[in-house]
């Protein structure tokens, strides 16, 4: 794509690795990386695999590059090194607005009402008759602390930082998720907006 040859043509027994991913992140990907050295990306993969390494296997303790990397891939950065840097600033972006969205879900569950039924004639602990509809508050007394540490309890995770750190499309894989759960929630917790707006991005971001 970033060679300007469109999308990935995927044909019977011609498996294209990872070909068959929703295009978005690498859309965008390929517009961010095309002012930028893409030489170079066929002979790198040629002469710089590790021939040791156990991609996927979590129990070798040792081999986790895929790559032989060299001083000349050191700051300052330059060439394929530099583009797959700005590859990687553009995956930290997602992870950004990960945390961002989780920090809102947090905020909003620990700062929201839920309405609870109940049936005519229960009696509560007063022995007084509850009401067929009542609202049960349910408050954290600090909902932007207890968002703060949900947020912080995401971002600290050693595997969403790698993630999140890697040309791959998981870090926009995990950013819609969270918006996606956001726009759920705020559904779930204040019923149907009047507005087709609300549907309108969970669309989208379910898209």
């Amino acid at each position: 794509m970033a060679e300007g040859r469109g999308l990935p043509v995927m044909l019977p027994g011609q498996g294209i690795w990872g070909g068959q991913q929703p295009p978005l992140y690498y859309a965008i990907g390929s517009v961010l990386a095309r002012p930028f050295d893409l030489a170079g990306v066929e002979k790198y993969e040629e002469h710089r695999r590790n021939p040791h390494a156990a991609i996927g296997y979590a129990l070798d303790p040792g081999n986790k590059n895929n790559y032989l990397h060299t001083p000349a891939e050191d700051f300052p950065y330059h060439g394929l090194s530099l583009t797959v840097h700005i590859l990687r600033l553009y995956s930290m972006v997602y992870g950004l607005i990960t945390i961002i969205f989780t920090y809102l879900t947090a905020f909003e569950f620990g700062h929201s009402q839920f309405t609870t039924l109940y049936p005519l004639g229960i009696r509560n602990s007063s022995s007084s008759i509850q009401s067929p509809t009542s609202r049960c508050a349910f408050l954290i007394p600090n909902s932007r602390l207890f968002a703060a540490v949900v947020a912080l309890f995401v971002a600290c995770q050693p595997m969403f930082a790698f993630i999140t750190a890697s040309v791959a499309n998981e870090p926009a894989n995990i950013a819609f998720c969270a918006i996606g759960l956001w726009l759920t929630q705020r559904y779930v917790l204040r019923g149907p907006s009047t507005t087709p707006w609300r549907a309108a991005a969970l669309g989208i971001t379910l898209a």
